[in-house]
């Protein structure tokens, strides 16, 4: 499922001076969105830019792959603050058969400061390729018996396409 509540287009060149202000825009620091998906940022109402939507797709990825949020709370301001000021568990802690390199992963895309996140699209998927083709051991599935179909490689592969997708 696709979410694009606050998705808006980007004109650039002289169609961006054709339009209109009074567009029907979202005021500069509104706040839109659903609060457990907001980066930070966007919480406090401050500028947003592409950064956003990848801090999303980490909250995304981090719930597909443990089952729960990533940042929880009782009302919509718990949730705020805890976007704001908690920092979510390690994937593998809640599920000990993900490896590192998704640990990695969603930590970097979930980074308070914009700054420390992935700044492109392109920058995640290059590090989904990184961590599709790594020879490292860690990588492989941990339990040798039969899992759930969120535990086994397949599944971790079948996110990669499904996040690299988004990004492109």
């Amino acid at each position: 499922l696709l979410d694009f509540g606050v998705a808006k287009l980007r004109p650039s060149g002289s169609a961006a001076a054709e339009i209109s202000t009074a567009s029907g825009d979202t005021a500069t620091g509104a706040v839109v969105g659903t609060p457990a998906y907001m980066a930070p940022e966007q919480v406090a109402g401050q500028e947003v830019d592409e950064r956003c939507d990848l801090f999303a797709l980490g909250a995304v990825v981090f719930e597909c792959l443990t089952g729960r949020r990533a940042f929880e709370g009782r009302t919509l301001f718990e949730v705020a603050a805890a976007v704001s000021h908690v920092t979510p568990p390690a994937v593998s802690v809640l599920r000990r058969e993900v490896p590192p390199g998704v640990d990695d992963l969603c930590a970097r895309l979930l980074q308070k400061d914009a700054i420390d996140r992935f700044q492109t699209a392109t920058e995640v998927v290059g590090a989904l390729r990184l961590l599709a083709t790594s020879s490292d051991s860690r990588l492989a599935p941990q339990p040798p018996r039969p899992a759930p179909w969120y535990r086994t490689r397949r599944a971790w592969m079948a996110t990669a396409v499904v996040v690299a997708g988004l990004a492109i």
